[in-house]
This record gives structure tokens, C-alpha cells and sequence, in this order.
């Protein structure tokens, strides 16, 4: 059985010698030898309790910016490593995830697609300009991407990426003449397109069908590279004419990666905004719409509640109804702006990691529980939560009830003692906005 990583020689040693007291006292029956057990017992555990602590704290502390590496260490200690119970073969997730790109190309190319149809994107930008050629990129240039890339390596690697990067120095040439010549000729090697496919539940608690499973591709560093220089201008060549198409239906809008948001105003009784909004959908959806992951919803203030409670837009016969929540780089809104779901799913998810992080504090260091809570718990709290400036506190009572358990958790207050917290929530998004206001206006 392969032992603790922090089961030293030292440890080991003492572990010896404790046992070979512990066989002298029950031999000789002996007070001092049975002493002698006691103190060398409790020394060795000493020891392998600061051994323990010291090596947590060390890999805390180099990995404190990587909450999925944080994560998986805690998991690891308290034993809570969820198994896989799929019961799908390699070829049933082969069989899926190939008839669901099939399914999309078959949109494009269908008789109800643009191509089939004759008809034309009109809202696609017009230009006498083509790409006929990649530019080559900079010794400068690599070096930056080889620097910034995660260390993480791929089984089809030939070397560990750590090892890569101690000997760039003398593979940057043959490397940068690689992905050039990729470029110039417009091909990039049949190696670099082989990838491995490791599949995930989308959530955790996910109930584990196949439609659940999220295919994640680890690339070789190569293609990786490549995909680097190429992704984030073919991306924008992509996605060029999608604000001309939005610009000619008056339609205000904000991009992100791989979302696209479309704000109109609707006044009761009067549904024109709706209409012109369902004609600018259509267009795009002949182009690149998805509309199964199409949401819509409508904020209104609770005086207007009862006026066009059913919502809806049409796209080409599929219809989007109005949501009652929606997400929005990770908040969740709904009609009213309450936030509540948003609240009630931070609460749970920073009550999961706090009853995570209890069961190995004892072995937790101050300042490493401290990295932990942050990572897991502050963040949370803190992220996107001058949205809750404006809400009264009964409201965000379950958050401020998150920070006093962290507080109580780090400075091993006992569950019904009073705790003063560190900073009310309240005041803490108050002066978060009056800094935004104070730096725009």
C-alpha cells in the first residue's frame, strides 16, 4: 500500500521506535516503559500532524489562484471522490455526441437552411476584402503563448509540458517553423487533429445520462498552440457580421465568447418591439442561431405583473417562452429582480464548501483555512454582488448567515457562540458602489 506523500523518513523512524516501545512495556508490564510508549507515541503523532500540515500548507499555498486544483485536494482528503456509474460504452457516447453534430450540420444544410432554400443573409457584411493568406507569427509571440499555457500535458505528448518548457530554449526554432509553415500553406499535420475525449457530467449532482455528459478534448500542446494563434481571429471573422445584422433592426446588444444578448423595451398593450425582435431572431437564425438555448425574459415591476404574463417569440415555428429565471455570466435574474435564485444557489454552494473545508480543519493551518474560505466562500459571496446593493437585508440574510459561519469556521468559534462579522454584507456592497460610481462619474 503506497503511503502518505507526507510520510517522511523521519516518520517513519519515529513510527518504528514508538512500536518497539509499545512490544517492550506490554513484555516487561513496566510503568517507566509503558511511560516511555506514551511519550514516544505522542511525539510520532506530533510529528506526523506538522508533517501533514506542512505539506497541505505548501500545496495550498503554490496552487492558492487554481480553485478546480483547491477542490480536488479537498475532495481528496475528506474522501469524497464521486464514482462513475455510467453504464455507457465508449461507442454509445460515439453514437451521441456523432448524431448530434450531424443534427447541427444537417440545419445548414437542410432544405430549411439558407442554402436550401435560395434564400440570401442579407445582414451579412459585404466586402471586396479576402483572407488569402495566415501572417506567420514572432519568435516573440510564441515564447508569450508558451509562457502564459496551463501545465497541463496530454498522453499523446511526446514530453511532459514541464519538460518542455525547460528545454524551449533549443525546440522554440523547430517549433516556430512548424506552425509558420502550417500557416503559409494553409494545413495544419493529421497529428495535431487527434485529441483525447474525456467525458464529464455537466454538473456533479447531475443525473447521469448520456445527454448529461459534456465532452472535453485534451489537445497535444501543439495543437493547442496553433489553436492559439488561429482561434481568436477566426472567431472574429465568424461572428464580423452578427452586429450588422443586429444594427439594422435597432436592437440594442452586448457579445460575450459564446453568448449573444438582445435587450428591447416592451410597454404593456404595445407588442412592436416583440415583432421586430422575432424578425431580427429569424435572420440570425439563418446564419447561426441556436434556438434551443434561446431564453427570454422579461423584467417588469410588480405594479405590471398582471399585464402579458405569456410572453413569447416565434423563430421560423419554434417557440421561445418567457423564462422565469435566466443566467448571466453566472447570476441568475428573473422578472422581478429579486435575485433570489441566485441567492439561494450561492448559499448552498458556499454551505457545501464550508461543511467540506470543517472536516479537515483541524489539520488546516490559520492561514491556509483562510486561503480555502476565500477561494471557495468569498469569492462567491464577493462576485457580481453590488447587483444586491438595493435589496433589503431580510433579502440577503441567508448570505450574511454564509460569512458568519466562514468566521466561525476559521476562528473555531463554536456553532451558538456570538461572532461579530469581519464585514457586514451590507456595507460591503455600499462601498463597493459608491467606488463605481465615484470612477464613472
Amino acid at each position: 500500500m503506497k503511503s502518505a506523500p507526507w510520510f517522511s523518513d523521519d516518520i517513519r523512524a519515529l513510527k518504528r521506535n514508538c512500536r518497539k516501545l509499545e512490544r517492550r512495556w506490554r513484555i516487561t508490564k513496566l510503568n517507566t516503559s509503558r511511560l516511555a510508549w506514551v511519550k514516544s507515541f505522542r511525539k510520532y503523532k506530533r510529528a506526523l500532524s506538522a508533517a501533514r500540515t506542512a505539506y497541505l500548507s505548501h500545496l495550498i499555498n503554490n496552487n492558492k489562484n487554481n480553485p478546480q486544483f483547491l477542490f480536488d485536494t479537498v475532495a481528496k482528503l475528506i474522501q469524497n471522490t464521486p464514482a462513475n456509474t455510467s453504464s455507457f460504452s465508449a461507442n454509445d457516447f460515439l453514437n451521441f455526441f456523432t448524431n448530434k453534430i450531424d443534427s447541427i450540420r444537417d440545419k445548414f444544410t437542410g432544405p430549411h437552411s439558407p442554402q436550401g432554400d435560395g434564400h440570401e443573409l442579407s445582414g451579412l457584411v459585404r466586402t471586396n476584402c479576402s483572407l488569402s493568406e495566415f501572417e506567420i507569427i514572432s519568435p516573440e509571440t510564441l515564447i508569450s503563448l508558451v509562457t502564459a499555457s496551463k501545465p497541463t500535458t496530454c498522453i499523446l505528448d511526446p514530453i511532459p509540458l514541464n519538460l518542455f518548457k525547460e528545454l524551449f530554449p533549443v525546440l522554440s526554432s523547430p517549433v516556430l517553423h512548424i506552425i509558420n509553415m502550417s500557416l503559409s500553406v494553409g494545413s495544419v499535420p493529421s497529428a495535431f487533429k487527434t485529441a483525447i475525449i474525456k467525458l464529464l457530467l455537466k454538473k456533479h449532482n447531475t443525473d447521469p445520462q448520456i445527454l448529461n455528459y459534456r465532452p472535453i478534448s485534451n489537445l497535444l500542446f501543439m495543437s493547442k498552440l496553433l489553436g492559439s494563434v488561429l482561434g481568436p481571429m477566426l472567431f472574429s471573422i465568424y461572428m464580423l457580421p452578427l452586429g450588422d445584422i443586429i444594427c439594422k433592426y435597432d436592437v440594442k446588444f452586448r457579445c460575450y465568447a459564446d453568448d449573444t444578448q438582445l435587450y428591447v423595451p416592451v410597454k404593456p398593450n404595445d407588442l412592436s418591439q416583440l415583432l421586430n425582435l422575432e424578425a431580427c431572431l429569424l435572420e440570425i437564425k439563418k446564419w447561426m442561431l441556436n434556438a434551443d438555448k434561446t431564453e427570454l425574459l422579461v423584467v417588469r415591476p410588480a405594479k405590471h405583473g398582471h399585464l402579458s404574463e405569456n410572453l413569447s417569440v416565434n423563430i421560423d415555428g419554434c417557440t421561445i417562452s418567457e423564462s422565469s429565471t435566466v443566467k448571466n455570466l453566472a447570476v441568475s435574474f428573473d422578472s422581478r429582480l429579486t435575485f433570489q435564485s441566485h441567492i439561494k444557489s450561492v448559499t448552498k454552494t458556499t454551505f457545501f464548501h464550508l461543511s467540506n473545508i470543517a472536516k479537515i480543519r483541524p489539520i488546516l493551518s490559520l492561514r491556509d483555512a483562510e486561503t480555502l474560505i476565500h477561494a471557495f466562500v468569498s469569492s462567491r459571496l464577493d462576485y457580481c454582488n453590488v447587483l444586491l446593493s438595493g435589496l433589503p437585508n431580510y433579502a440577503i440574510r441567508s448570505l450574511q448567515l454564509v460569512q458568519n459561519a466562514a468566521a466561525r469556521l476559521l476562528t473555531k468559534t463554536r456553532k451558538y457562540d456570538h461572532i461579530t462579522p469581519f464585514w457586514p454584507l451590507f456595507t460591503g456592497y455600499q462601498y463597493k458602489l459608491e467606488l463605481i460610481l465615484r470612477f464613472f462619474f
